[in-house]
């Protein structure tokens, strides 16, 4: 995740768009999921939508999906039409979130400093421009896996 951060905040530092696609049943392919969704259907026709199964998103997250999917929460599994469930099925295998801006760096897990790496000595972490001047952590630009 550290990895996705660090490149959907360079995008947005260079003025492009991002939005993450996220397959939130992997197991499913968007085919499978829809089968699965009528039978859930037949089977628990009684039940509403937001009861519609165990892969409800969490409690967070399902006020979005449900708006996400046109659908009254409290709907009636048995009266969802095949559109609908073309909807939910479409959210669960291509959820999109559009990311505009980064979070505060109050809320930062990992930043990332200004001291570009091929100013510093990774041997000794000195700085090749000032002697004597060392940097280390969040004052240099690097994160995650890279180290060049």
């Amino acid at each position: 995740m550290l990895i996705l951060s660090r490149i959907a905040v360079d995008t947005l530092d260079r003025g492009s768009t991002v939005e993450l696609s996220l397959h939130l049943l992997p197991e499913y392919s968007a085919l499978d999921f829809e089968r699965y969704l009528q039978e859930k259907s037949d089977s628990r026709g009684a039940k509403t939508f937001l009861n519609y199964g165990p892969e409800i998103p969490p409690d967070s997250l399902a006020p979005v999906f449900v708006r996400r999917c046109a659908i009254l929460p409290e709907k009636k599994c048995s009266i969802i039409i095949r559109e609908e469930r073309k909807r939910i099925t479409r959210n669960f295998t291509d959820f999109r979130i559009r990311i505009t801006q980064p979070r505060p760096l109050e809320e930062a897990t990992v930043t990332r400093g200004r001291v570009a790496l091929k100013e510093i000595d990774p041997q000794t972490m000195e700085s090749h421009k000032v002697s004597g001047l060392y940097f280390c952590g969040e004052l240099i630009d690097v994160d995650g896996d890279r180290w060049v």
